[in-house]
């Protein structure tokens, strides 16, 4: 069954620059923790790419991907891709 692909842009004005805001968003670990998203689980490595493979679990729903790399554009944007396994998305 193929689903519609949702594509979101948020855009903010705010009164603090890039550089003064980039210690705290790019925290991933507090972010994930400030945004309420439950702890993240280890499942373990991907054995052909090396790459971790994490989960966790919302509302009875598991969530489970393999991380690609960051892309870390100081102090304007990061970005990652997700391929996830098991959970509502694809990616």
């Amino acid at each position: 069954m193929s689903y519609h692909e949702f594509h979101y842009r948020w855009e903010y004005h705010l009164k603090s620059l890039p550089e003064q805001l980039w210690p705290f968003v790019a925290d991933t670990n507090r972010f994930n923790r400030d945004t309420g998203l439950p702890s993240l689980e280890s499942v373990g490595e991907q054995k052909s790419t090396r790459r971790p493979q994490l989960r966790f679990s919302a509302f009875g729903i598991p969530v489970e991907w393999e991380e690609q790399p960051f892309e870390w554009l100081r102090p304007s944007r990061f970005g990652i891709t997700r391929r996830f396994s098991k959970g509502p998305m694809a990616s």
